[in-house]
Parts: structure tokens; sequence; C-alpha cells
């Protein structure tokens, strides 16, 4: 998967793949640990086709989740900024209907100045 493919995709899609990777992924690394004790116990081991193919596919599972997490981290960040933005838009205004504008002005000033 392509982080251009998890960007398009809605945040309610991106949950429900971040559980079925993360389900997928437990039932695979249980795969190898049975296959392991079962090595340990008999002295059988796996085929070594399919422990490549398990491992392979436990890191492009492993990659694929880390990009999700990534993705959703970033909306939630980006969700809170605009949040905050839109609250000191509001605040903006508020005080503009109810000060003085020459108190709006000067704590304005102040402000920029850092001196607040």
């Amino acid at each position: 998967m392509h982080m251009d493919e998890i960007k398009s995709l809605s945040t309610e899609k991106l949950e429900e793949l971040q559980n079925e990777i993360t389900q997928s992924i437990i039932e695979i690394r249980a795969q190898v640990d049975a296959a392991k004790a079962e090595a340990a116990k008999s002295g059988v081991y796996a085929n070594s086709d399919w422990y490549i193919r398990a491992k392979s596919a436990l890191a492009y599972q492993g990659r694929d989740h880390q990009m999700i997490l990534t993705e959703l981290a970033k909306r939630r960040k980006d969700e809170r900024a605009a949040k905050n933005d839109l609250v000191t838009e509001r605040f903006i205004l508020a005080c503009k209907r109810r000060l003085d504008p020459g108190l709006l002005e000067s704590l304005w000033e102040e402000a920029k100045d850092g001196n607040a």
C-alpha cells in the first residue's frame, strides 16, 4: 500500500483497515510462533518458503500499519489545529464586539510585540 492510497481513504476506512491489519499481524505472529514451538519441540522445521513468506508478510503489514497510524495522527493534529483556529477567530470577533476600539488596538499591539 502506498501513502497516496492511504491519504485518499476516509478516516473511518483507515480505522477499519488498521483493525484488519492488526488482526492479520496477530494471526501471522501466532502461526510463526507455533511453527517455532513445533521446531523446538520436535526438531521438525516449517517449510522454509512458507516461513520466508510469513516473515515478509509481517514486515509489509507492519509497514502499512505504521503508515496508517501516522496518517491518523496527522489528521487528528490537523483537526485540533482547525478547531483552535476557529476558537481564536471567534474570540477575536467577540472582543471586537464587546471591547472599546482603543483598548482592543492597545491589546493587539501588546500581543504582537510580545509584551503580553
